[in-house]
């Protein structure tokens, strides 16, 4: 719960005029955001990364499949829970 709340919640603060898509499939969650205007995401990037280590770490911690890419306009973080 705590992973999933923080990937939503950055994926919200950081989509200032955008949108934010979660897809989930049995034990496969994802979430993604795009943003319109890409200066507004190069200028949020440093608070981004600090939830995405985060969430990263607890990832590790109970051996879940962990996947985050940045793409041009957004971000895609997926967690697979085993």
């Amino acid at each position: 719960k705590i992973l999933l709340d923080n990937l939503i919640r950055n994926a919200f603060q950081h989509t200032h005029e955008g949108e934010v898509t979660i897809y989930q499939r049995g034990n496969l969650v994802r979430i993604s955001n795009r943003e319109i205007d890409s200066n507004t995401m190069l200028s949020e990037e440093l608070g981004f990364g600090l939830g995405l280590d985060l969430s990263r770490k607890l990832a590790e911690r109970f051996k879940w499949a962990y996947r985050n890419e940045r793409s041009k306009n957004g971000h895609d973080a997926e967690i697979e829970f085993r």
